[in-house]
């Protein structure tokens, strides 16, 4: 899938809020006079999860703070029109510092938030040009207290995560630029969506349905690469992905093919993934 500049920020916007592990959405329901509630998703699991005991107060931990999109409804209208050959917008994609300023928070709303937080006790990581996102890191004594919450260890189907016992609370006047907390949660939630085709059998290695590596290797002329030692070693292929693998169904397709297995490093970002996903597995 191909983004324009416009179309790229905004998906990038949505997959922030989505891929995420525990995104929370603000609403306008008051829980006070003085706190607006952002309902996350996670409470509903906790019922089938074992409370492992509250996470240490000393713990220091980071969260990105997700900034509400300016001019939703119009935003929306506009990335349509630029890929309707009927509109004078028609490719005319804007520039990240044009969307900002269209669409994204304002300097003043999104300062805002940044001094709401600092004077909370939470450090500033990162600030992003496009105002969308705030870093932040603070002990977890100090994001109780902001955010109205506790946070808790609990395990639930072999996973041990992090989760708040409540919905996020903040004050009215600096919830309502908030999309959501990201990171208070660690549960990955994500799941593939793949289904398995009616009437089908695994594939082995003497189906014939699909391609083997050698095939594939003909089909797009790389023998006389190989034959003439060119065979891609010493370089090295990075997968970005939110999940891990199996690696024994990478050694298995190894097996099957008769290919020397590959030399995998895993360099975690922001945590360690825990939840095996297909798709991570295939890429391998």
């Amino acid at each position: 899938m191909k983004f324009g500049r416009l179309g790229w920020v905004a998906a990038l916007s949505v997959m922030t809020s989505a891929c995420i592990t525990g995104p929370v959405f603000a609403s306008t329901a008051p829980t006070s006079k003085s706190l607006t509630t952002i309902h996350g998703e996670m409470l509903g699991r906790l019922s089938q999860a074992k409370i492992l005991g509250h996470v240490s107060s000393q713990t220091v931990i980071h969260l990105s703070v997700a900034m509400q999109i300016r001019n939703q409804q119009t935003m929306r209208q506009f990335v349509a029109s630029l890929y309707d050959p009927k509109s004078p917008n028609f490719k005319h994609f804007l520039k990240p510092g044009e969307f900002a300023n269209e669409f994204g928070p304002s300097v003043a709303d999104y300062n805002s938030v940044v001094s709401f937080l600092e004077n909370n006790g939470f450090t500033i990581q990162q600030t992003y040009s496009n105002r969308l996102l705030i870093d932040v890191s603070a002990p977890v004594s100090t994001v109780e207290q902001v955010l109205h919450v506790q946070l808790n260890n609990y395990s639930y189907r072999g996973q041990q995560f992090r989760a708040t016992n409540a919905d996020v609370a903040l004050p009215i006047g600096v919830a309502q630029f908030i999309q959501g907390v990201l990171g208070l949660n660690t549960l990955a939630t994500m799941h593939s969506h793949l289904t398995l085709k009616a009437n089908t059998t695994p594939f082995a290695a003497t189906a014939t349905s699909g391609f083997t590596p050698q095939q594939i290797h003909t089909a797009y002329d790389y023998n006389p690469l190989y034959n003439a030692s060119i065979t891609g070693s010493g370089q090295t292929i990075a997968i970005a992905t939110a999940n891990t693998y199996s690696s024994s169904d990478v050694a298995a397709f190894d097996n099957a093919f008769g290919i020397a297995s590959p030399n995998v490093t895993n360099v975690n970002v922001d945590g360690t993934p825990t939840q095996t996903d297909p798709e991570t597995t295939l890429d391998l």
